[in-house]
């Protein structure tokens, strides 16, 4: 069996960056607190499906490698 491959790379879906900031509370126990910073623009409409899943992908991963207590997701930029 012949199987044509390409190399892909979750970057390919989007033109969103990403930023992972990780602390601790000092509040609450010094729980491991990530911010998930995602900067640039949201596709309009249907063209925003690969920057969703590109977005989605990168928030799986982050939250399986750091496993924090919690998550704050950063729109502002």
């Amino acid at each position: 069996m012949e199987i044509d491959l390409k190399r892909a790379r979750l970057e390919e879906l989007s033109d969103i960056a990403y930023e992972v900031h990780l602390g601790q509370s000092q509040t609450f126990n010094y729980l491991d607190i990530m911010i998930l910073k995602f900067i640039g623009e949201y596709g309009y409409g249907s063209s925003g499906n690969t920057d969703a899943a590109f977005m989605r992908a990168i928030g799986k991963a982050c939250l399986s490698a750091w496993e924090p207590a919690a998550l704050i997701f950063d729109f502002s930029a």
